[in-house]
């Protein structure tokens, strides 16, 4: 089971301290990871902010953001109602767009992709952490199944309809390649 540490716990400690100690107690034989996304509900503050910027996740293997969205609907809109379910959409799919520059992204309109994710807002969440052995040469990462997700549709192509993929991966998918803020 995942051992939490709080701030408060080890305040007198520097983390690399507390990190090498932790390690030395279980043989080396640990994984750690570092909880700082809004994880802590106490003090939130950051959850409503209109303009965070964008990160891109460097090692796979180390980190833990594939249930962010099903979290966010699930946690901070359902449970918390931190924030609203249409601006909680609005910064799942045109925001990331508009900080990207993807013009043809992000919203639903005539002659744009229809991509959408068709999710029950009453059931909407994040399962715990899965690790899983997809990777090339078998490498490891963190994953999350979501639940209350209905169908995920890309280009106006229905390929997963509850939690199984309807579309065979290895024939022809209909995602495109985006590039200069357009699909190539």
């Amino acid at each position: 089971a995942p051992l939490l540490i709080e701030a408060d716990a080890v305040r007198n400690m520097r983390p690399g301290s507390v990190i090498v100690d932790l390690a030395a107690e279980k043989g080396g034989n640990c994984e750690l990871t570092q909880a700082d996304q809004n994880v802590v509900d106490s003090g939130v503050t950051i959850i409503g902010h209109t303009n965070l910027p964008a990160e891109v996740p460097a090692h796979a293997s180390q980190m833990y953001d594939t249930c962010f969205a099903t979290h966010l609907l699930g946690h901070w809109v359902r449970e918390r109602q931190a924030l609203s379910l249409e601006y909680a959409v609005w910064m799942l799919t045109a925001r990331p767009a508009e900080v990207f520059g993807i013009t043809d992204r992000g919203t639903l309109g005539l002659g744009l992709p229809a991509d959408v994710v068709v999710f029950d807002p009453k059931t909407v969440g994040a399962g715990p952490p899965v690790r899983t052995y997809d990777l090339p040469a078998g490498a490891d990462r963190l994953i999350s199944h979501a639940t209350g997700i209905e169908a995920v549709i890309v280009n106006g192509t229905v390929i997963r309809r509850q939690n199984k993929d309807v579309v065979d991966a290895s024939g022809s998918l209909p995602g495109k390649l985006l590039r200069f803020g357009k699909a190539a």
